[in-house]
C-alpha cells in the first residue's frame, strides 16, 4: 500500500513538472514567434 502511494505521489510530481515545463516552453515559443512577426 505504501509503495502504491509513493508511486502515485511521484507520478503527480512528474506530471506537475512536465506540465510546468511545457507551459514555459509554449510561452517562450510564442514570445519568440511574436518577435519574429514584428
Amino acid at each position: 500500500m505504501l509503495h502504491f502511494w509513493l508511486r502515485s505521489a511521484l507520478n503527480s510530481v512528474h506530471v506537475a513538472i512536465v506540465g510546468s515545463i511545457n507551459n514555459v516552453n509554449e510561452r517562450g515559443f510564442s514570445e519568440v514567434s511574436h518577435v519574429k512577426t514584428k
